[in-house]
């Protein structure tokens, strides 16, 4: 839960969503975005988003706030708006964008602190930043897993292979995030030490995402006051029990159960 919190509720507040709707979303969320949701399952979630998002649209044009979705709402560019369609889809992709990929990436931080001790004295001690745990997690264990397939316009040689025009493409950041040829042969191994920023867990160039800053921001408070409250934290089951959950697209755990100590004095 306490992954889960801060993201929805920042996401949600910055588009003018009720802190009462973040459970209600998270569940539909899920619902899409896990593989092993019926075909029915995944329609009835996307039909209860599109209308619970065409509520807010509604209220936000009776009452606007100081919120996102208001403020699209009162934007024009020469003359244009966003349609009612546009805006819910736009709000629906930000909501899942904004707290599904900064949970994960805080999960499998505390995930690869906890697992590798060394790591952990060293953000301790202060010989490595929160920054670089940060983006080490980015590289070690990207939010996203693979990238929806996009397809071949024309014959792409790569290697000794060609991509046929028409061919399915997907690309998978873990892969990119532990090559060998990009990270040297500890590629494998979480290690705060390495050169920093190495990844496209967030993409490049004009597709890079527009949350970046948003996430790392949010890593980067959650994370040393997590330790900071808890500094004997621990997992509370072997490594080896801790489960992802089924998806091809988000990398993440159906849970990551841990034991709090109470602090020091």
């Amino acid at each position: 839960m306490f992954a889960f919190k801060l993201p929805m509720r920042v996401i949600s507040e910055l588009m003018g969503v009720e802190a009462a709707e973040d459970t209600r979303l998270r569940a539909l969320y899920d619902t899409f975005f896990s593989s092993v949701s019926r075909a029915d399952e995944v329609r009835a979630a996307m039909g209860e988003l599109f209308a619970f998002f065409a509520g807010v649209v509604a209220e936000k044009k009776r009452r606007p706030g100081d919120d996102l979705t208001s403020a699209l709402l009162a934007a024009t560019e020469g003359g244009d708006r966003l349609s009612d369609e546009e805006l819910i889809g736009t709000l629906l992709v930000m909501i899942a964008a904004g707290h599904e990929t900064t949970i994960n990436l805080m999960v499998s931080a505390v995930r690869g602190l906890l697992t590798h001790p060394d790591q952990l004295a060293l953000v301790r001690s202060g010989a490595a930043s929160w920054s670089a745990v940060v983006e080490e997690t980015l590289r070690w264990s990207p939010p996203t897993t693979n990238f929806l397939f996009r397809y071949a316009t024309e014959d792409i040689p790569t290697g000794d292979v060609v991509i046929k025009e028409g061919d399915a493409v997907m690309i998978s950041y873990g892969a990119i995030g532990r090559d060998e040829a990009q990270h040297g042969p500890t590629a494998e191994e979480f290690d705060i030490t390495r050169d920093a920023g190495r990844h496209l867990s967030f993409g490049y160039g004009p597709h890079v995402c527009p949350g970046a800053p948003l996430g790392r921001l949010e890593a980067l408070v959650a994370l040393p006051a997590l330790f900071d409250r808890f500094p004997d934290l621990t997992l509370a089951v072997p490594e080896d029990q801790l489960a992802n959950t089924p998806s091809i697209l988000v990398n993440s755990l159906r849970e990551l159960p841990v034991r709090l100590t109470a602090p020091r004095d």
